[in-house]
């Protein structure tokens, strides 16, 4: 009798964050967020690049405090995640929403989005922002699940969505401090 050991290795993947200030891979970004939305809701179509830029640089052009992380894996664009200050506040409160985080289907379960959550909080904090939030889908239960084991706290009741009716969930975080300095 031969005793059977499964042999697994365990690769660290690693991720280059990039700040684009200069919007160089708008479309990536753009092409990641149609691709990601479609696969997230199982639809056949994919939005052409056309219809999905605008809406990915409404955010980096919208403001001139507007932020586009990119994440790399060797030269390709894997996630991005794109912020801009929250008008709905005053701005002494400094708050700043996470309008997108979009990681390539292929490229889901493999840290991406933690990559860019964890690396996009002490950019907005050197930029002097006390806080962020970021909407998700209510049904989209990984990312829910990504934004609580992050540290993200619920806000509110879950409100409509009001191009898609469906039921979103606000998240807050408080910057840290100490992420100020990075």
């Amino acid at each position: 009798m031969h005793e059977v050991h499964k042999q697994v290795q365990l690769v660290q993947l690693m991720f280059t964050l990039l700040v684009d200030s200069e919007d160089n891979h708008l479309d990536s970004a753009a092409e990641i967020w149609a691709a990601a939305t479609s696969a997230r809701d199982q639809e056949d179509s994919i939005p052409s690049l056309e219809q999905s830029r605008p809406i990915i640089q409404s955010v980096t052009t919208g403001s001139r405090e507007g932020l586009l992380l990119i994440a790399l894996h060797g030269d390709e664009v894997v996630g991005f995640a794109a912020a801009a200050p929250d008008v709905a506040f005053a701005p002494e409160c400094r708050s700043t929403e996470i309008h997108y985080l979009g990681v390539s289907p292929r490229w889901w379960g493999r840290g991406v989005a933690r990559a860019l959550l964890e690396g996009i909080l002490p950019l907005l904090g050197a930029r002097g922002y006390s806080s962020a939030h970021l909407q998700v889908y209510c049904d989209n239960l990984k990312a829910v699940s990504l934004y609580e084991a992050a540290g993200w706290q619920r806000e509110g009741a879950p409100s409509q969505h009001p191009r898609t009716g469906k039921s979103e969930q606000r998240y807050r975080i408080e910057i840290a401090k100490n992420s100020q300095g990075a």
